[in-house]
């Protein structure tokens, strides 16, 4: 993969994972650690549009793959050494567990549209999601503060882009551990989007076909 095309992957593909978010039923109830009545109520109230929750889950977890890749392509064209081998394994076997936060939570709201009964099953398909999906992001986001410092050392951009992929997956990585559920993960999500679209622009504007 050329840089240009890179770049274009690294500028649309994190604003339209987080597209795909905010226009999800769940970007409109919040964290589902904040939510009144805890996730049984969430749960149900998910369950009252799942086919749309499905929906933009799989978009955004298509969004992210790509995404991904995208990453990984940076990584190989802009690190080498051990920064850039152990950011991609950690950004791949991130992405993999994210892969089971998304499809535990479109579990969660198909279920909770069976009817009550189900309401229970829904909301351990909930934590479930908020566990595999902390232990996933934590990894996926250390990889980026690898992966800044691999950028950062072979100095491949700038170094404010560099130096942000650091801080922001050291942010995420810990915030994963102790608040993944709340609502300051989102200043993880923003920074990791606003970082990658600028060094998306830098690869469209410098890099080679």
């Amino acid at each position: 993969m050329n840089s240009k095309t890179t770049g274009w992957i690294l500028t649309i593909f994190p604003i339209l994972g987080m597209a795909c978010w905010a226009l999800s039923p769940m970007f409109a109830l919040g964290p589902p650690g904040e939510y009144e009545g805890g996730y049984g109520a969430m749960a149900a109230e998910l369950g009252k549009s799942a086919n749309a929750v499905s929906l933009w889950m799989a978009l955004a977890g298509l969004a992210y793959a790509i995404l991904t890749v995208g990453l990984i392509s940076l990584k190989s064209k802009y690190t080498d050494g051990n920064y850039g081998y152990m950011a991609g394994i950690l950004l791949l076997v991130g992405f993999a567990g994210q892969g089971v936060e998304t499809g535990s939570f479109s579990a969660a709201a198909q279920a909770a549209s069976k009817g009550a009964e189900m309401i229970p099953s829904a909301a351990a398909l909930l934590v479930l999601a908020a566990t595999a999906g902390g232990g996933a992001t934590a990894i996926f986001a250390l990889g980026l503060a690898l992966l800044g410092a691999g950028l950062y050392m072979k100095k491949s951009v700038h170094v404010i882009s560099s130096a942000s992929y650091m801080i922001i997956g050291l942010f995420g990585a810990i915030g994963s551990i102790f608040f993944y559920d709340a609502g300051l993960m989102a200043v993880y999500y923003f920074g990791l989007t606003i970082t990658t679209v600028a060094v998306g622009i830098e690869l469209i504007r410098t890099g080679q076909d």
